[in-house]
């Protein structure tokens, strides 16, 4: 299906969220992608990877942060983003503005709220989930957060959107994983800085960290991905190339 340009990859991932056919099952998995070059300060992890995370976490982001950088943010800080105008050549004041003072009362409006104390964060717009986590929300969720992204193209909404898809999607951490997150978060949170806002950090000599990796940066495995029914993609594309994917999802039968 193909929808008018209006509203960038973010519009199209809540809009496909909003009306996820009713043929679908739950245990099957959608890869939300855009034609978005990938930033150089991340990396990404392959089709493969997760789909892995996503059997054990219910979702998973392509993007991997710096090692010093955790996938969780403390959700307070997180709540009292507000998006300055970015420097873009395109980008319009006026436009870009939003009546939400921040990223909480834009949720709040929207009819949703993130995990506490911490949630995760998937910057970049591309990231795998279940149906069944997309249906642990009500169609209202999905179908207010399309509206809101439809008023313009390069808006402070989509930036809100963009932080609060990993939260809202992913399985809730249980107490023991939340502790862990939490006392191994061993430098000052990011509170001054708008485009991580809330991101919980730590100091890289700190050796201990090597077992907690794969939780602190949101990589848990462990569930079985055989379990999942079909894979399908739902991409927003504009005009860039997307000969990526066919390589990117190679060997799996994706819709």
């Amino acid at each position: 299906k193909e929808l008018p340009n209006g509203g960038r990859y973010d519009h199209t991932h809540a809009h496909w969220m909003a009306q996820v056919p009713s043929e679908l099952e739950d245990d099957d998995v959608v890869f939300f992608l855009n034609d978005d070059p990938s930033p150089a300060e991340f990396a990404s992890r392959s089709f493969v990877d997760m789909l892995d995370i996503t059997a054990q976490n219910g979702f998973a982001c392509q993007y991997i942060k710096p090692d010093d950088l955790s996938a969780y943010h403390e959700t307070a800080a997180l709540y009292k983003t507000a998006i300055t105008i970015p420097t873009y050549p395109t980008t319009k004041k006026k436009d870009f503005l939003s009546s939400y003072d921040n990223l909480y009362s834009w949720l709040q409006k929207m009819g949703g709220c993130l995990p506490s104390p911490v949630t995760p964060v998937c910057y970049g717009g591309k990231f795998a989930t279940t149906v069944s986590r997309i249906r642990a929300h009500p169609a209202a969720l999905w179908s207010n957060i399309e509206s809101s992204l439809s008023r313009g193209n390069d808006i402070s909404e989509s930036h809100f959107a963009e932080r609060s898809f990993a939260g809202l999607l992913s399985n809730p951490l249980s107490r023991s994983r939340l502790h862990a997150i939490i006392q191994n978060s061993n430098v000052k949170i990011k509170k001054d800085d708008v485009n991580v806002r809330g991101v919980l950090t730590r100091d890289r000599k700190r050796s201990y960290f090597h077992e907690l990796d794969p939780l602190w940066r949101g990589d848990t495995t462990g569930g079985d991905p055989n379990s999942f029914g079909r894979i399908f993609m739902a991409v927003s594309h504009c005009h860039n190339d997307l000969g990526w994917i066919e390589p990117f999802a190679h060997g799996f039968n994706v819709s």
